[in-house]
């Protein structure tokens, strides 16, 4: 389907709009076909003779949600009316500019929209646009994309040694973020941490307050799950911009900000959400969930409605397109827990406006902070204990009673319960330390 997105990339920002909108919007069908059928039709599997037992369950939730974000963005290009524009910053009206570190300017400029016709590739690189509006999902450097990256005209200069120093501060990182990845891959392994570690299909995380940490066992592991994300995007995405500045010559002001701003920093819910979590997703959701919500209802209810039904609908988006993600694990589909997650974020990012309002007291600092602890850390159950319950049926007399007699728990459309972090087979090389402080906390704690 990616060449079909392609071409509708390559049909917006070539010719008319308009003229070819027809066109444009006929291929979306058939990238809806192929980008499901790549998703739901096959699983990846290493062992065992199903989705939910065969190992595989991260690469398959990832094609999940990669399928149905292929779909939202040839909606965005299929149907667009005007062609995407490039960020661009109005030289002062001194004319002068003052040169900081990694090639960034800085002046009282103001960004404007760039002139047509558009350049055959991004400013500064030898990547045409139409492959970088394909890759670039968090339109860094366009317009519609996340808000506090550099402008992409006039291009910026980088000589070979603030390169390599960019690299170098951000490749300096990746040993300590695969140290905690691997205490955490190890930690899941662990029965006393994870009583699920010897289930290739997992189960719930309430189990984990018969571990050695009681009630906080269910909490701890929904932290660790988080923490295990946030490491593997950090890894992930420094790998492929040192390979991309280094090999192909890039800008690495195309790879700033970092997919993961260090989101433990976060002082507010909104904090979190808006700077401090990955953006990846930001323009999908803003495609579906807020610019047409909000163009909806803004000459109804007003700006500030519209302002806020629009946050509402990314979030609610964003839960939805979870849900179909992890639908991926097994087949079928239903509204889940996940979707409860994501829809009740808003509530406490208006908690704190109206909090704010009240009070003129900007949530922030320490409390703020702890406030965001609690807020994440207290619905993240939500979102790793995922499942819903189905009366018995000839089809799942063998499914364990999780509830009474007549309730039992499906493992479709499931984090914990479909098993993404026991399905792991890994020696880890944090293994005897983490083994030592986990006998240690027995010994001192538990008196085991």
């Amino acid at each position: 389907m990616m060449p079909l997105i392609f071409a509708q990339i390559h049909l917006l920002l070539r010719y008319d709009p308009k003229t070819t909108w027809l066109l444009r919007a006929s291929l979306i069908p058939f990238v809806m076909l192929l980008s499901l059928r790549s998703a739901y039709a096959y699983y990846y599997m290493v062992d065992g003779e199903g989705q939910l037992d065969g190992r595989c369950q991260s690469v398959n939730v990832t094609l999940g949600c990669a399928a149905i974000v292929a779909i939202i963005r040839s909606l965005e290009f299929g149907l667009a009316t005007q062609r995407p524009r490039l960020k661009t910053r109005e030289v002062a009206n001194n004319g002068n500019r003052t040169s900081t570190n990694n090639g960034r300017e800085k002046d009282d400029s103001t960004l404007v929209a760039s002139t047509d016709p558009l350049p055959t590739f991004f400013p500064g690189t030898n990547c045409p646009l139409e492959l970088d509006l394909l890759l670039n999902v968090r339109a860094l450097g366009w317009q519609h994309g996340i808000k506090d990256d550099a402008p992409a005209l006039p291009a910026l200069v980088f000589d070979s040694r603030q390169r390599w120093d960019w690299i170098l501060k951000r490749a300096v990182l990746i040993p300590f973020y695969y140290l905690v990845y691997d205490v955490v891959l190890v930690l899941n392994q662990e029965p006393r941490f994870n009583p699920n570690a010897d289930s290739k299909v997992g189960g719930s995380i309430w189990i984990h307050r018969e571990g050695s940490f009681g009630v906080a066992g269910p909490y701890l592991n929904c932290l660790a799950f988080g923490t295990s994300f946030v490491c593997i995007q950090y890894m992930l995405h420094t790998m492929l911009a040192s390979i991309s500045v280094a090999l192909f010559h890039d800008l690495p002001s195309r790879w700033n900000p970092p997919i993961m701003r260090y989101p433990w920093l976060s002082t507010s819910v909104a904090h979190f959400w808006s700077r401090r979590w990955h953006q990846t997703l930001r323009v999908t959701f803003m495609t579906v969930g807020y610019w047409p919500v909000r163009a909806a209802l803004l000459g109804v209810a007003g700006r500030r409605i519209a302002n806020i039904a629009g946050i509402c609908g990314v979030f609610l988006v964003s839960g939805i397109i979870h849900d179909l993600g992890s639908a991926a694990i097994t087949p079928g589909f239903g509204i889940t827990k996940v979707t409860l997650f994501f829809a009740i974020q808003p509530v406490a990012m208006f908690g704190e406006q109206m909090f704010e309002r009240c009070t003129r007291r900007k949530v922030h600092g320490f409390w703020g902070w702890l406030w965001a602890v609690a807020w994440i850390l207290g619905t993240a159950p939500l979102l790793i204990e995922v499942g819903f319950y189905r009366r018995r049926s000839e089809k799942n007399e063998n499914f364990t009673d999780q509830m009474n007699a007549n309730l039992y728990f499906s493992s479709e459309q499931a984090y914990s319960m479909g098993g993404m972090m026991a399905s792991i087979q890994y020696e880890g090389i944090t293994r005897r330390p983490v083994r030592f402080l986990l006998d240690c906390w027995d010994q001192s704690i538990n008196g085991v």
